[in-house]
């Protein structure tokens, strides 16, 4: 094998990465001498010869992009630095170009990727500076310029050697141990009481996979701490918080009076007694508990059909702390593992997240700390990423700012999911049955996962956490979630466990009590890997699944069918232990009676302070005048404009958003929640799912038991403004605490639980699902208590309330909320007021509504307003403007009728809407353009807002009329190709089917060189019979090398591809391209040539920033010379603008194209001056047709709270063709 080196270079107009350092180093670093940066990727590439290594080069030639074989271009800039990321940790560019040259070159090579900055006009201190920013230790470390070709080191097999005199250690040599394992000495010496038992030392894997099994983040064990004595200290709430502790402990004695008192057992009591009382039959009971679960009864093109309804939530809060861009990333992907193991489709998600101010100085960055800018930055970039790769619908964003979080990020996910109920198989496993692993392989980044999110941080602990934290690669767990989507494969599953931080021994081990588990069948990213590690690797995008030995061989070949990497890695055995072989010697032999001890039992003591008085809801948060408090309170971080951020995330995937994020014309109104349509294939349905979150740091901090009842009834307020029913909820709830060791500190999570408790008990509801996070500390600091409880509940498309004033001729109300003494809420006038709403919602009389959070009254209502740009006059008194209380909800309603419908109702007159975009309140008038700008400057510099302005029509070129042409097929035969990467297959299918054609797909096989050439031929076949190929969008490999659809232009390059694509034109074919499929069609010359040549003038670049944008946008017609525009006036449509790669640029002009009638449509509004705005384009044939939109998503009944003109048409015309 030869050594090569590729060094590439982005020219500096499409350069977005270079581009955003160089304005993190002077805005940010405050490096003000600055004067120019490059990134260069660097790859080392070893292939057998130069002809091999010519082969390669191609996969990056971009007419962006500028290629060296050497270090030449580094001249150009007075210093560089290389880094890397560790070794064995994963990099994503580098497996995908691996692969890329692997199946679709046939080239056997290896191709490492490093980074290396390049700048001028630093000093040697800012240099020093940039380095410490730039490079995050724990994931990547410098190297020299020349470095050479890294080599894996094998792991020594000491781990698996016996630990020498264990069962016989004192306790001072157990001491000595400690430090290596989360467990505390109670479970060592009750391990060491099991080996003693079993007349053998163990090794060091056996001991660590038993710390795994233990560790909370696996087994819970903080919050299964038996709580032997509850105290209340006196004070204001001692009554109160005493009364909830006395019914809780009633409600126990009836239904779990044999278990001890504990965290968990508060959590669950309501669940537990509505069981026994038989009101919760609808939740679903099973070994399998991945994700809470219920059954449900929907209309599916009005018949009634039997689904189950998932939903989870999650936090990735240590790794996401020490490791952003990876922790974050492996939140949302280990997130949809959990509802996915239940064979369910995950269509919907919401983020939250919490962190100290970003916008605090660098300098301030504490020690052995990353800066919030760059943790909320790179968690960002994380999570979107692996979402908008994956292809998941993200529903709801919004980050937590207060102090608390510098102790620890919070990084949390919560998700929906559903399926038919006959798909779904619960049954045990018996003797003799299958484990298969089907998806990623295993490396060593992950390696002690569970136990390092368990454990306290420290900045000694930072040093040795790299192996803890994983990157993610969302494309093969999307290929698990096409396989988990059929229903013949699905039915097939007895039980399935998502790979956790347990990797092979937890989610293996917990399938069944006897397995036989071999490990050296386990796949591994690289050699050298001893079977411990390979046993307790956490390894991302990895199903085990249980199945029947005669299901095997259709099971594998359904598998096949989805590109699925499936291996047979387990045995069920009859008897009860797990044993692990590798290479048949017997490494773990450990019995399931040790392992579901959960570890020795823990008991402590709790003491719930008293907070001060909670006057919480009655101090008068502002006493400036009112236009500078109003302001004010716009700008604050805890209630500005946060679009930025969240419009990040893909938001329309799936033909089922009912709400976009952001309501009104202008998309600028935050949502109370999310709510989506049942993924139902090819169905018509008007059930939608709604969920949202309650969780307030000020509250919480405050007095954690008000925190955690105002926490559910917030959620509670915010899903019967959505239009859904109180009645009908149910709750998740997610814990997250400092690091419990003190009586007063268990108290926090106790007096938050029985907050929780009581709002649940008080309406009679509960929560059926929750996940605890106990390690929010790090040296003095502590992360604010919290409680998180998300509402979950059914609702229909057609009853669904979005928040954006509608109409100028309204009212705003209030329906308040009255407080006890002990500053709770007044019940039964809270469910008076939900009903009334619930009524009003159901009758379609409410136009938009919301709730009160601590922003107060007037913030409300302007976020309201913000939408649809429509003012308003206040009515109440100044002094209330800030006042708020959870549980309130405010409604807009026709002027001419709300005093009808709110007849004998108690309710407060607050606003009524007007013609012109003014606030008038006093004497005073606010434009709401003032507004607007001190809401949306304060994140501005740390989340690129993406304003909006108009663009200038392109003069359509007269005359230009393409024939049209008639097609011998009626209905239409379509045929999509699925490659890694693709996302947009179920909806561009779907949009096909809706206008009558007849749609097939095809997934193209990557896992072998000799695969993917079948997959050609076969693909190849297939267009012979085919009227129009369509390529759905997607991110395909990951948009590496630097672009988007570059495997389609590869596949469209194959001459057997080329040659029926020709056929196809011939015979009046069409082909059609969305986003990445578009970028593939330009890549492959189909869209400038009408042909095949593998070049093309013209490129799809990312937006400016590089930054990814979802919303709805309007588009204007340049032409209607194609047949995918026949017919069409000239006016405006809508279409969903979901991509980073959002910005077309042609190497020679765009006058030739313009001239030849093959720009089609324009964004109507453009992102920066440096924009062209076109939309669409065709081939000089006009048979040939790609988008940069995604106007496949758009359906009469979703994106409900955006007004929109008529959607794009191209699929209709080209269906009737």
């Amino acid at each position: 094998m030869k050594e090569f080196i590729l060094v590439t270079e982005i020219i500096d107009e499409f350069d977005e990465e270079s581009k955003n350092l160089y304005r993190e180093i002077k805005n940010f670093l405050q490096c003000n001498g600055v004067q120019k940066v490059k990134v260069f990727q660097h790859y080392h590439i070893q292939v057998e010869d130069e002809k091999n290594f010519a082969a390669i080069k191609t996969l990056f030639n971009q007419n962006d992009t500028i290629l060296y074989e050497d270090l030449r271009a580094l001249k150009n800039y007075e210093t560089a630095f290389r880094v890397q990321f560790h070794e064995g940790q994963y990099n994503q560019r580098e497996d995908m170009l691996n692969q890329l040259a692997e199946f679709s070159l046939g080239i056997a090579c290896t191709i490492r990727h490093t980074k290396i900055v390049s700048l001028s006009g630093l000093s040697d201190s800012e240099i020093i500076k940039l380095k410490s920013y730039y490079i995050n230790s724990v994931e990547m470390k410098e190297i020299p310029l020349d470095a050479g070709f890294a080599v894996l080191s094998d792991s020594t097999l000491e781990e698996l050697e016996p630990v020498k005199g264990f069962i016989s250690f004192d306790k001072n040599d157990l001491q000595k141990l400690l430090p290596l394992f989360s467990m505390d000495m109670d479970d060592l010496l009750l391990c060491q009481d099991y080996f003693k038992k079993e007349n053998r030392n163990p090794n060091m894997s056996e001991l660590k996979m038993i710390d795994t099994y233990w560790s909370d983040h696996c087994r819970h064990t903080t919050f299964l701490t038996e709580l032997s004595s509850i105290q209340i200290h006196e004070g204001t709430y001692k009554k109160l918080f005493e009364s909830c502790l006395q019914q809780y402990l009633a409600d126990k004695k009836k239904v779990s009076a044999h278990k001890p008192v504990c965290l968990m057992d508060i959590a669950t009591i309501n669940m537990k007694k509505k069981r026994a009382e038989g009101t919760l039959d609808e939740v679903e009971v099973s070994d399998e508990v991945n994700a809470a679960s219920v059954f449900i009864d929907i209309t599916v093109n009005n018949k009634p059909e039997k689904w189950i309804l998932y939903f989870k939530n999650e936090t990735h809060n240590h790794p996401t702390e020490i490791e952003p861009y990876g922790g974050a990333s492996t939140c949302i992907g280990g997130g949809i593992r959990d509802p996915l193991s239940g064979r369910s489709i995950v269509y919907q998600a919401m983020r939250i997240s919490g962190a100290a101010d970003p916008r605090t100085p660098y300098e301030q960055t504490r020690k052995n700390k990353l800066s919030q800018r760059k943790i909320c930055l790179t968690a960002l970039q994380g999570n979107s990423d692996y979402s908008n790769q994956i292809g998941m619908t993200a529903g709801y964003a919004r980050e937590v700012y207060h102090p608390g979080y510098e102790a620890k990020r919070l990084e949390l996910g919560a998700l929906v999911a559903a399926a038919p109920r006959e798909n779904v198989v619960r049954e045990n496993p018996v003797e003799g049955d299958l484990v298969l692993l089907l998806g990623g392989k295993t490396g060593r980044d992950g390696i002690g996962a569970a136990v390092g999110s368990s454990k306290e941080q420290t900045a000694q602990s930072l040093q040795k956490a790299g192996a803890e934290v994983q990157k993610g690669n969302p494309l093969i767990e999307r290929k698990i979630i096409r396989l988990f989507r059929r229903s013949d494969a699905s039915k097939l599953i007895k039980k399935c466990n998502d790979f956790g931080a347990g990797g092979v021994a937890v989610a293996v081990g917990e399938l069944a009590d006897g397995l036989d588990i071999y490990l050296d069948k386990v796949p591994v990213k690289y050699g050298g890997m001893h079977g411990g590690e390979i046993a307790l690797s956490e390894s991302q995008e990895r199903m085990a699944v249980v199945i029947a030995q005669k299901d095997l061989e259709t099971f594998l070949s359904l598998a096949a069918e989805e590109d699925v990497p499936a291996t047979l890695i387990a045995k069920v055995r009859s008897h009860n232990s797990i044993k692990m072989y590798y290479h048949d010697a017997l490494i773990i032999d450990l019995k399931r009676e040790l392992l579901n001890s959960n570890g020795a039992k823990k008991t402590t003591a709790a003491v719930i302070t008293q907070p001060e008085a909670c006057n919480y809801f009655s101090c008068n948060k502002n006493t400036l005048p009112v236009k500078a408090a109003i302001l004010q309170c716009l700008s604050d971080i805890s209630s500005c404009s946060q679009q930025a951020m969240a419009e990040q995330f893909d938001s329309t995937l799936g033909r089922g958003t009912v709400l976009m994020p952001f309501g009104g014309i202008h998309q600028r109104t935050p949502q109370l929640g999310m709510a989506a349509k049942l993924p139902v294939p090819q169905g018509k349905t008007d059930t939608c799912s709604l969920m949202a979150c309650g969780y307030d740091p000020e509250l919480s901090s405050q007095s954690p038991f008000h925190g955690g009842y105002y926490a559910v009834l917030d959620s509670i307020a915010r899903i019967v403004a959505m239009g859904g029913e109180y009645q009908k909820i149910h709750f998740s709830f997610q814990e997250y605490f400092e690091r419990l060791g003190s009586s007063e500190q268990w108290g926090k999570p106790l007096a938050a639980l029985l907050g929780a408790y009581k709002a649940m008990r008080d309406f009679d509801l509960a929560s059926i699902g929750g996940k605890d996070s106990m390690s929010g500390s790090f040296e003095d600091l502590s992360v604010p208590p919290g409680l998180f409880s998300f509402a979950v509940a059914l609702g229909s498309v057609s009853t669904v309330v979005s928040r954006e004033l509608k109409a100028h001729d309204s009212v705003v109300v209030l329906l308040p909320v009255y407080f006890t003494d002990d500053k709770i809420a007044d019940v039964e006038k809270l469910k008076e007021n939900f009903s009334l709403v619930q009524q009003l919602a159901q009758n379609g009389k409410i136009r938009s509504s919301s709730v009160l959070t601590s922003s107060g009254l007037i913030h409300a209502v302007l976020e309201m307003s913000f939408g649809n740009e429509i003012g308003f006059e206040v009515l109440t008194e100044c002094e209330k403007l800030f006042d708020f209380s959870y549980g309130s909800i405010l409604l807009e309603l026709a002027e001419s009728e709300y005093e009808q419908l709110l007849a004998n109702r108690d309710y407060q007159l607050v606003a009524k809407t007007l013609q012109e975009p003014i606030v008038k309140i006093a004497n005073e008038t606010i434009s709401l353009s003032e507004c607007i700008l001190a809401y949306t400057k304060t994140l501005s510099s740390v989340y690129t807002p993406s304003e909006e302005i108009p663009s200038q029509k392109i003069t359509a070129v007269q005359n230009k009329v393409i024939a049209q042409t008639k097609t011998l097929s009626k209905n239409k035969k379509v045929l999509i190709p699925i490659v890694p990467g693709s996302f947009g297959e179920y909806d561009l299918q779907d949009a096909f089917m809706l206008e009558g054609a007849r749609v097939s797909s095809f997934v193209f096989k990557t896992n072998s060189a000799d695969e993917y050439a079948q997959s050609v031929k076969d693909f190849a076949s297939l267009l012979q019979d085919t009227d129009i190929l369509a390529l759905p969008n997607g991110a395909i490999m990951a948009d590496v090398p630097d672009a988007q659809g570059k495997l389609y232009a590869l596949i469209l390059s194959e001459p057997l591809i080329s040659a029926a694509i020709e056929k196809l034109l011939e015979r009046n074919g069409f082909i059609f391209g969305v986003g990445a499929g578009f970028a593939g069609l330009i890549q492959s010359g189909l869209i400038e040539y009408g042909k095949v040549t593998g070049k093309s003038s013209i490129s799809l670049q990312r937006n400016n920033n590089d930054k990814y944008i979802c919303r709805i946008r309007k588009i204007q017609f340049v032409n209607n010379n194609s047949p995918w525009l026949a017919n069409t006036e000239t006016k405006e449509f809508s279409t969903v603008f979901s991509t980073r790669f959002g910005k077309l640029a042609f190497k020679n002009g765009m006058d030739k194209f313009v001239q030849s009638g093959q720009i089609c449509t324009q964004f109507t509004t453009l992102f920066g001056e440096d924009e062209n705005g076109i939309e669409s384009m065709c081939s000089p044939c006009g048979k040939i047709f790609g988008c940069i939109g995604s106007p496949e998503r758009l359906t009469e009944d979703i994106a409900k709270n955006v007004p929109r003109a008529m959607d794009v048409p191209y699929i209709k015309n080209i269906c009737k063709a």
